[in-house]
């Protein structure tokens, strides 16, 4: 069954533009998002600039775009929902009409030449002062009635002595992350036997099992080359390099039930 998503007026706003001002609010750098969310600084980069083809795959846009909406304090399904309200409307690009030149054309006169030196001159100097300022000085908050939409339920909170502004706490780990530490075939079933994802998952990358396929099942062919997490803790490998292993199950039971056998067996 698919996922409903609230309704949202039109937003001018992407969706890459909102998590990239609510980050600077708080003065987070993508290394810093990166460490607490174990998302590659490259990848929150290229979803603040919506340039979702830089990502490993897109069944992680949805996922990456949770995770940072969340960890930012906004609501992820809305931004979900904002992310698909958006990607259906149709942007026209404008066309400029430039007058064409005439015969007739004269120089213009002494004046209005100093007057446009002037006013050139100005340009600049305002320019110059323009870039001497902080780059996160020129960005403009999240419009409030904006920030009412995304943002997620308020919890109460205890008042504390200080005004001190905390970081977000991170959210807790995915339940099951699968991580190659050699490039490893993957294949993954879900829950009606239908394939989720099936290719190389180079060194370095990872794929993270939905949340909703408990009944998920992988057939990897380089056992030794894929790390198993769950709930952020990272099991043994499976086998040895090269090793191929059929239809492991993908939920965090059978997974810590697999690993509470193999401690059994040392």
């Amino acid at each position: 069954m698919s996922e409903e998503h609230p309704t949202l007026p039109h937003i001018d706003l992407t969706v890459g533009e909102v998590l990239r001002r609510a980050r600077l609010q708080y003065n987070l750098t993508h290394e810093r998002v990166a460490a607490d969310l174990r998302i590659r600084a490259v990848y929150l980069d290229a979803l603040e600039r919506n340039d979702y083809a830089q990502l490993p795959g897109k069944v992680y846009v949805s996922g990456f775009i949770r995770a940072y909406a969340d960890y930012l304090g906004l609501d992820g399904e809305k931004m979900i929902a904002l992310l698909k309200q958006q990607s259906q409307e149709v942007v026209t690009r404008p066309v400029y009409v430039f007058p064409e030149a005439t015969d007739d054309f004269k120089m213009p006169q002494k004046r209005v030449i100093i007057m446009a030196s002037v006013v050139a001159f100005l340009l600049l100097l305002g320019f110059y002062h323009l870039n001497r300022a902080s780059p996160q000085d020129d960005v403009p908050p999240v419009p409030k009635e904006l920030t009412a939409q995304l943002t997620a339920p308020a919890k109460p909170q205890v008042e504390e002595a200080t005004a001190t502004m905390t970081t977000p706490a991170p959210p807790p780990p995915h339940p099951i992350v699968l991580k190659a530490v050699e490039d490893t075939w993957l294949e993954i079933r879900g829950n009606d036997g239908a394939s989720l994802f099936s290719r190389v998952l180079l060194k370095g990358e990872e794929y993270w099992v939905p949340q909703d396929q408990d009944k998920a099942a992988m057939t990897t062919g380089n056992a030794g080359g894929l790390v198993i997490m769950v709930e952020g803790e990272a099991l043994e490998p499976l086998g040895k390099i090269g090793e191929v292993k059929r239809r492991i199950l993908l939920n965090k039971d059978s997974l810590k039930d697999l690993k509470k056998s193999e401690k059994s067996a040392m």
